[in-house]
């Protein structure tokens, strides 16, 4: 049996597609996903105070995949999948990458088998209480497996989802344009955990945003904070 390591989380958020049901959908011009608000909090906001509060992952041990003008605390990470728009296998990849070049360069050895991966997207207001489930079984299993996935209504969510950092940038080591997130996520052999009921309800199209009230278009709590 391998030796106990402290578990150290950290946490990917996917914010870098086209949003293109939403815009297609939309009565008029509207913001990206992402960028969508709801009394001056974005739907990216409400993803990391979610990680922060109910997996106790702050904005420094986040990266953001997405564009360069993204509002985010100052101190959250921020990458871009290459090349832009090439899915979220693609943007999975580079958030890992930026987890292997920071995170596990300057935590000596074993960093990569002591750090869990949040995997969340961007577009769910309530990931909360979901992500406190995945972080629980990580706690109480850890030691056995190498990635959780969601599950709700019994559909796999894997944008919902946590990862041994070691495992996941093995499974998405190549270039991922070509391949779903789930088919390297069942490389990992996840555990199935049942989320609460609306955790991983996403915003998809324009009646979607107005019926969890994301309907702003404002910067969020986050605008102009990055240096």
């Amino acid at each position: 049996m391998a030796p106990f390591l402290p578990i150290r989380f950290r946490a990917i958020v996917l914010a870098g597609g086209r949003s293109s049901r939403l815009h297609a959908s939309a009565p008029g011009p509207t913001p990206d996903k992402p960028l969508l608000s709801r009394d001056g909090l974005t739907l990216v906001d409400a993803v990391l105070t979610d990680l922060d509060r109910f997996a106790e992952v702050g904005a420094a041990e986040c990266v953001v995949v997405g564009p360069e003008n993204i509002p985010l605390p100052a101190d959250a990470g921020l990458v871009r999948e290459d090349p832009p728009y090439s899915g979220p296998a693609a943007a999975i990849r580079a958030g890992l990458s930026f987890m292997d070049g920071t995170y596990v360069r300057d935590s000596g050895p074993d960093a990569a088998r002591r750090a869990w991966v949040f995997v969340v997207a961007a577009d769910m207001p309530h990931p909360g209480p979901g992500l406190a489930e995945l972080r629980r079984a990580v706690l109480a299993h850890g030691s056995e497996e190498t990635a959780f996935i969601g599950v709700e209504d019994g559909r796999w969510q894997p944008l919902m989802s946590v990862l041994r950092l070691d495992r996941a940038l093995e499974a998405f080591t190549e270039p991922a344009e070509s391949h779903s997130v789930m088919s390297r996520l069942k490389r990992l052999s996840p555990v199935d955990v049942e989320l609460p009921t609306g955790s991983s309800k996403d915003i998809d199209t324009w009646d979607d945003a107005v019926s969890l009230g994301f309907v702003d278009g404002t910067a969020g709590r986050f605008s102009g904070s990055r240096t």
